[in-house]
């Protein structure tokens, strides 16, 4: 007898302490186009440089329709500087 599993098991990725690197995190994603599901797991971005420096990293995160949890570099940045970010970044890293 032939068994079928009645779900689907997604591959997922895990990313932590990207800390801003987008060509990191953009090369990774790259070498593993098969993950459907990524996951960061903190300091997505760079608590100590300009607001803007840390935008690429975010819409990237964004594309590949990461989840995660809040880093503390995150929390600072909500805590101090959540308001130099644009709108989506705003909604992405308050989501985490």
């Amino acid at each position: 007898m032939k068994m079928t599993i009645p779900f689907e098991i997604e591959e997922i990725g895990l990313f932590a302490d990207v800390h801003g690197e987008y060509m990191n995190i953009s090369r990774i994603a790259d070498e593993y186009p098969h993950i459907r599901q990524w996951i960061t797991l903190g300091d997505l971005i760079d608590k100590d440089v300009a607001t803007h420096s840390n935008q690429p990293t975010i819409r990237m995160a964004q594309k590949l329709g990461a989840q995660g949890l809040l880093g503390n570099h995150e929390q600072k940045t909500i805590d101090r500087r959540l308001s130099e970010y644009n709108e989506e970044s705003r909604r992405f890293l308050s989501s985490l």
